[in-house]
């Protein structure tokens, strides 16, 4: 599970939730904790 800032300053969701095996998911977000967020919620 990682929270990036990218170049133009959005952030990036890259998680597993199912572990190494399982589907992965990346979203990119605005602000930091709407990030922080998604990720809790997944």
């Amino acid at each position: 599970m990682s929270i990036k800032q990218l170049k133009d300053g959005r952030y990036q969701v890259d998680i597993r939730p199912q572990g190494a095996e399982g589907k992965r998911i990346r979203k990119i977000f605005t602000l930091k904790s709407k990030a922080q967020d998604y990720e809790k919620y997944v």
